[in-house]
């Protein structure tokens, strides 16, 4: 439940005409208190109220019922600039007019953070007395923390497959091995919502282009380019690491998720991820162990096997540049 003062919504004095307005079959539910939270929310959604909304400018009013389920958790989003309207059902989001190409949806999760953030506020003051929930200083933090968690779970939105679609040709006899790194990243805890940190490194051998071709009866045939490598613009391997740690995440996870993006896309002849991260949940928390490292790998084809000595190679470079800092 939220705290402060009752603000109004499209014109609703205040929150008991909220609820009575809503109140159909005059059955008082915990649909009630959505609608207070939603009407309590007003003031920390000011900004999009006022029309400064980073997407679009647009005002949050109540809709008695959702045509689905007939819920009273309702809230409608008129987009200021276009006069266009969208209705969400906390119960069941139902989504219709035009919201998905007006960010209803982002703007919904924003809302919904938002509240989020804001019990948590009021759970620490019931776990706290002496925490001053009334502080003036806390009155855009669900707002500030809603944007907050949207930055950092903005990689949901890339599709990692799509960064890696364009290759170029490399000629020589033998490709060698390519690393990229260290890549500094940002991420969160699945398990506690924490900020992790830390670098990546990259290193893959690439493979041969293999070329599509149609023969005289018009069946597909494959053939290996002699001499001819594929590899991918250097800056795409960043843009990997960014949109999967931009999540929430096991560092883990992480590691193999950037190495099979590598090995689907392209192909190569070996592959390699070096991930070294702080992790507040461990740091911060718990045993508190502020200087643990954590350290994950994964190897993939030649540098598995480590022909011609790859993965002695990356790991040299990966060892020459963590000494270096």
């Amino acid at each position: 439940m939220f705290r402060g003062d009752d603000e109004s919504i499209g014109g609703c004095d205040d929150v008991e005409e909220l609820e009575s307005a809503n109140d159909t079959d005059g059955d008082s539910t915990s649909e009630d208190s959505t609608i207070e939270d939603i009407a309590k929310a007003s003031e920390w959604m000011s900004p999009a109220l006022k029309g400064d909304y980073e997407e679009e400018p647009m005002e949050v009013l109540p809709v008695p019922e959702c045509a689905r389920c007939g819920s009273t958790t309702n809230i409608s989003v008129r987009f200021i600039g276009t006069g266009k309207s969208a209705q969400f059902c906390l119960r069941c989001s139902d989504l219709f007019d035009e919201a998905r190409e007006h960010h209803a949806i982002k703007f919904l999760g924003n809302l919904t953070a938002q509240i989020g953030a804001g019990s948590l506020l009021d759970g620490i003051k019931d776990m706290y007395p002496k925490f001053d929930r009334d502080n003036p200083d806390l009155k855009d933090t669900p707002r500030r923390v809603a944007r907050m968690y949207a930055e950092l779970c903005s990689g949901y939105a890339i599709d990692p497959d799509q960064l890696l679609a364009i290759r170029f040709d490399v000629n020589g006899s033998q490709a060698g091995l390519i690393t990229i790194g260290p890549i500094d990243f940002v991420s969160t805890c699945m398990h506690h919502l924490a900020s992790i940190s830390g670098r990546v490194y990259v290193g893959y051998v690439p493979n041969q282009k293999v070329e599509e071709t149609t023969n005289a009866d018009g069946a597909f045939e494959t053939h290996v380019v002699d001499d001819t490598y594929q590899v991918i613009g250097l800056s795409k391997i960043p843009r990997v690491v960014y949109a999967y740690s931009r999540r929430l995440i096991l560092q883990e996870d992480m590691t193999r998720n950037i190495i099979e993006c590598l090995e689907r896309n392209l192909g190569p002849l070996g592959s390699a991820v070096f991930v070294k991260a702080k992790h507040d949940c461990m740091c911060k928390r718990g045993t508190a162990s502020a200087n643990a490292w954590t350290v994950t790998t994964e190897v993939r084809g030649v540098l598995y096997e480590n022909q011609r000595g790859t993965k002695d190679e990356f790991m040299f470079i990966v060892e020459q540049s963590e000494m270096s800092r």
